[in-house]
């Protein structure tokens, strides 16, 4: 029958297949005895990226394409995993710690920096962490703390990412990519927003409110109640505060927390004015050295990928495969890059344990760009 001399023929050509691969595979384990002498990556993107296209080219029926591409991918992917496998673990140990280089020197009597001004949520969560004596100051904007933790004018910095209402803040995320910093720790504070005004003023009175973004996503069922209210954006929540005490006006309101009505002489209007009645804000603490101790259990990272489809799949099946449970993913666009991304992963573990290393070193081979932005104890 014309179908048994079909399967006949793809069976013969199978095993020509077969017998290409293994010697492939042959091949691949001379590149990898020749990456462990001379130290090289397994993973090389752009190598592999321009032979990629080279094989699409070589296809004469376009229809292929998408099945070549996989083919190849998939290839690839087993001869990085052979690589692994000859080049050992100990240099796969040793580039791993020439990769994470650890300061566990404890600072005493750190300087802390945090954003906005005095009676700001963060100042109330640097104080939370590191007590009310601290040494500490505060900072305009987002990227002031991340100067003065770089420069080594203070020790740590404390900045908002998260909120449980409004999401994460953007803005963090791009700086955390953009600087050299590390995340030391977290906190998470509960988020009371209150109306402030002067003496004299009610919520009647108020014709105008100044806040951060934040505070006013925060506070919107507020707004959907009193829609002839004008919101101003401002700096901070606690610097809208300062700024209404300064003006002295019966129409002039800002969304902060208590601490900044007591640190600014403000009447309470209307408490608790946030929808969500389990308004949390997560805050990171920020250092110029990485720190890792015995009992931090999260771990953030950063990275880029090839532009391909599967890769973000690849590094995510890493974590399933070593048993790591990922608490969050965030991506933020590359600039000047269109529709490309860089990625925040946050998963469980803790660095000092030999197959958490294992598994970052597995996840960096699969990267254009990896860095690693902390291992600290998460807060509940």
């Amino acid at each position: 029958m014309e179908i048994d001399y079909l399967r006949k023929e793809i069976d013969e050509i199978d095993k020509k297949i077969l017998k290409l691969f293994e010697d492939r595979m042959e091949l691949c384990k001379k590149v990898a005895l020749y990456k462990k002498e001379n130290n090289l990556p397994v993973f090389q993107p752009e190598r592999e990226r321009k032979l990629l296209n080279e094989k699409l080219n070589l296809v004469k029926d376009p229809a292929l394409g998408d099945a070549v591409y996989d083919l190849f991918s998939l290839i690839m992917e087993k001869s990085r995993a052979l690589q692994s496998k000859i080049i050992g673990d100990e240099v796969r140990k040793r580039r791993l710690r020439e990769f994470i280089k650890i300061n566990e020197k404890e600072i005493e009597n750190p300087k802390i920096i945090y954003f906005g001004e005095e009676g700001s949520f963060s100042e109330e969560a640097a104080i939370s962490h590191f007590g009310e004596n601290a040494i500490r100051k505060n900072a305009k904007t987002f990227e002031d703390v991340f100067l003065a933790v770089e420069k080594g004018i203070c020790d740590f910095g404390v900045l908002p990412i998260e909120n449980t209402s409004t999401g994460s803040i953007n803005d963090v995320y791009d700086l955390l990519a953009q600087y050299g910093c590390y995340i030391y720790g977290e906190i998470k504070i509960a988020i009371n927003q209150c109306l402030l005004g002067v003496e004299g003023a009610s919520v009647d009175t108020i014709s105008e409110v100044f806040s951060h973004e934040q505070g006013f996503f925060q506070c919107k069922e507020f707004f959907k109640e009193h829609p002839d209210i004008k919101k101003t954006p401002y700096s901070s929540t606690s610097e809208s505060a300062k700024y209404v005490k300064e003006l002295g006006d019966i129409t002039k309101g800002a969304i902060a927390g208590k601490r900044a009505a007591e640190k600014y002489g403000l009447k309470v209007l209307k408490e608790n004015i946030n929808y969500s009645k389990n308004n949390k804000t997560r805050f990171i603490i920020i250092s110029k050295f990485l720190s890792i101790k015995d009992d931090a259990n999260e771990i953030s990272i950063t990275f880029t990928l090839p532009h391909e489809s599967g890769t973000l799949f690849n590094v995510l099946s890493t974590l399933a495969k070593n048993n790591l449970s990922m608490s969050r993913i965030e991506s933020r666009p590359i600039q000047d890059k269109s529709f490309e991304y860089r990625f925040f992963v946050d998963f469980l573990g803790n660095l000092k344990e030999e197959y958490i290393k294992s598994a970052l070193f597995d996840i960096m081979e699969k990267c254009l760009e990896f860095r690693l932005l902390g291992n600290y104890k998460s807060e509940k």
